[in-house]
């Protein structure tokens, strides 16, 4: 019998969930909004919600009766491996909560947490572009920057269990506010608020990446500075990353990395630019396959197996 797990990816926007083979097929694929959610407890009675209906396809789905439901893993922002709890996550408002004992309790599964960068890096490393890399970084560009880091081939925890957090390295002295309180910082400018602030910076009009993506695509100038400038900040805060690391491979995932076909390259170049010489031709950018509303979950159970 081959083992499934429940994947949840919770992200400052949406929260998304999936049964997950083993073999990454994702069953039962749902999501909700997060954001919709301003305090934990009435977020929880809709979670609670959501994975007893995947419980229940599985229970009663032909399709996954050689299947055997081994446990949930939840990737989110600020989520501490070693402590399971979801320590007041910057753009989550819901303050610090004891999220694997309260699923554990209510669902009588193991439950992993983990920080959604690392659950997606370890989705990637087994399923994505970083397969059989010993040394990578995952970049994600969402609501926030979160980065996930595999070393010689295990992922990067310190004791305190919030090692990796390449989105706040400061990249602008004194620069634009971050959510977290403090200035500069990468992601508040390779984020998705961060790329509507350098439109309304530049453009004087708050685009959404998506927004920019379409306009860039039509050759827009101004959209294509947008790019260019995101770019930029990207390049000079990986660079930083890969002095400390050496990664062989940056992979880009979330909504922010696919703000242009061309960001891959165009980051690239602005990371060798700023990269330490010596290391300078080490590491190559590559944009996530996984970019699907299943692909967050993939990693999160991951976690799981």
């Amino acid at each position: 019998m081959k083992k499934c797990a429940i994947g949840i990816d919770i992200g400052g926007t949406n929260t998304k969930l999936g049964l997950v083979t083993d073999q990454g097929l994702v069953y039962f694929h749902d999501h909700f909004r997060t954001e919709d959610y301003p305090e934990f407890i009435h977020y929880q009675k809709e979670l609670f919600e959501r994975i007893n209906k995947l419980i229940i396809s599985y229970q009663s789905s032909f399709e996954v009766r050689n299947l055997s439901l081994v446990g949930i893993g939840i990737g989110a922002p600020n989520a501490n491996f070693h402590t399971g709890f979801l320590e007041s996550p910057v753009n989550i408002p819901w303050g610090s909560v004891a999220l694997k004992s309260i699923l554990e309790t209510r669902f009588k599964l193991p439950v992993v947490l983990d920080n959604d960068a690392n659950a997606a890096a370890l989705g990637e490393a087994q399923f994505g572009v970083a397969k059989n890399v010993a040394d990578f970084i995952l970049v994600t560009l969402g609501t926030g920057v979160g980065t996930g880091i595999f070393s010689q081939n295990k992922i990067l925890r310190s004791t305190p269990g919030k090692a990796g957090e390449g989105g706040h390295l400061t990249i602008v002295k004194d620069g634009r506010s971050c959510g977290c309180g403090g200035l500069g910082h990468l992601e508040s400018y390779c984020s998705s608020k961060g790329v509507r602030l350098t439109a309304e910076e530049m453009m004087g009009q708050s685009l959404g990446a998506r927004e920019i993506s379409d306009l860039f695509i039509q050759n827009n100038p101004m959209a294509i500075e947008v790019v260019d400038f995101t770019a930029k900040c990207l390049g000079f805060g990986l660079s930083q990353m890969c002095a400390l690391l050496n990664p062989t491979l940056i992979v880009l995932g979330g909504g922010v990395s696919l703000l242009s076909p061309d960001l891959a390259e165009r980051t690239e170049q602005w990371l060798k630019h700023y990269t330490f010489r010596a290391i300078r031709d080490d590491a190559h950018i590559e944009i996530s396959q996984l970019q699907t509303k299943q692909g967050s979950v993939l990693g999160a159970a991951t976690l799981v197996f």
